[in-house]
């Protein structure tokens, strides 16, 4: 799975801040989730991290393109 920059940015917008913020790489994503995502429990949340934890070391079993992936 991609670790450098996505084929497409996702946009994302937290309530805390209400602005629209554009995620582009799994590093990004693994950040946001880990610094400022507003709900830091439950089974999408541990999977989100979990995958951006994996895509980063190189053991993602998921293949690119999978919806809900980073």
């Amino acid at each position: 799975m991609n670790v450098g920059p996505w084929s497409e940015a996702v946009l994302v917008r937290l309530p805390d801040t209400g602005f629209i913020e554009s995620v582009a790489t799994t590093r990004s994503a693994a950040t946001l989730l880990s610094d400022r995502w507003p709900v830091v429990k439950g089974p999408a949340y541990t999977f989100a991290v979990q995958t951006c934890a994996d895509v980063l070391i190189g053991q993602s079993p998921l293949l690119p393109g999978t919806p809900g992936v980073c």
